[in-house]
């Protein structure tokens, strides 16, 4: 395979994975079924321009419609709630961290109550 046309087949992958939206193992399974298929059509048809895969496979676009076609609603919603959740997760979490760190600071200021003392010793000092 040419350099120029492994860079496009490159892309080409790259825009379709782009394009799924959702990381789920059924999505990981079928991007590395059609990249070896996207391979094999490469080597033994001997396709020298990105336009005849595009031709061949359809556009990264209509490759992504088509799985979210056939693919269960339901996996992706789970994964999208699982996502939202952990999200809400580490924001709650980032927010408990910060009350407590306001809050600790608050009562280590209120410790100390009072004005500070500061020695200060004038003269030369004396060797013994």
């Amino acid at each position: 395979m040419k350099q120029d046309l492994a860079a496009d087949v490159r892309r080409y992958k790259r825009q379709i994975k782009a394009n799924l939206l959702c990381a789920t193992k059924l999505s990981k399974q079928f991007l590395a079924d059609f990249y070896d298929a996207v391979d094999i059509y490469v080597e033994e048809s001997g396709v020298t321009r990105i336009e005849e895969i595009r031709d061949h496979f359809g556009s990264p676009e209509q490759i992504a419609r088509s799985f979210l076609a056939e693919t269960d609603v339901g996996v992706i919603r789970r994964r999208m709630r699982l996502k939202q959740g952990l999200i809400c997760l580490l924001i709650a979490a980032l927010l408990l961290w910060t009350a407590f760190v306001v809050t600790a600071t608050i009562i280590s200021d209120s410790g100390r109550g009072g004005y500070g003392v500061t020695y200060r010793i004038t003269g030369t000092p004396t060797d013994p």
